[in-house]
């Protein structure tokens, strides 16, 4: 999933999340709580 937000992040079309509602809740998953988690922000 971490790839998928870097690649999302870029501008890819063909790669990253999807626009669908499943999408957008890895999306928000990985940005709200895994990538803080990884910089020790939380």
């Amino acid at each position: 999933m971490y790839i998928n937000w870097i690649l999302d992040g870029a501008g890819d079309p063909n790669h990253g999340f999807t626009t669908d509602l499943a999408g957008n809740q890895r999306r928000k998953y990985i940005s709200e709580q895994q990538i803080p988690w990884i910089l020790g922000l939380k």
